[in-house]
């Protein structure tokens, strides 16, 4: 993710469109996720670099994603299973 210093960047990977926060209380986010050690910056000229700060980050939208497919396919098994049952009521 990279931004200029007034956070408009070259929109090369733009974070705060990357990740649909709201331009305004990004950079506060940001800090907050810097001070976590989660992402670390780094200057590249005018540029600000945010990377992730901890090998294990990268792998966090890859186990949600997991979990989440999971309890899809949980759902889609209980609702076929109790798709003969009379529904109480």
């Amino acid at each position: 993710m990279a931004d200029d210093d007034h956070g408009r960047g070259g929109r090369r990977g733009h974070a705060s469109d990357v990740i649909e926060v709201e331009s305004s209380t990004f950079p506060q986010r940001l800090a907050v996720l810097r001070r976590a050690g989660v992402v670390t910056a780094r200057r590249d000229g005018a540029t600000v670099v945010h990377e992730s700060g901890r090998a294990d980050v990268a792998d966090l939208p890859r186990a949600a994603r997991r979990i989440l497919t999971d309890l899809i396919a949980g759902r889609g098994e209980l609702r076929a299973a109790n798709a003969g049952r009379p529904r109480p009521g």
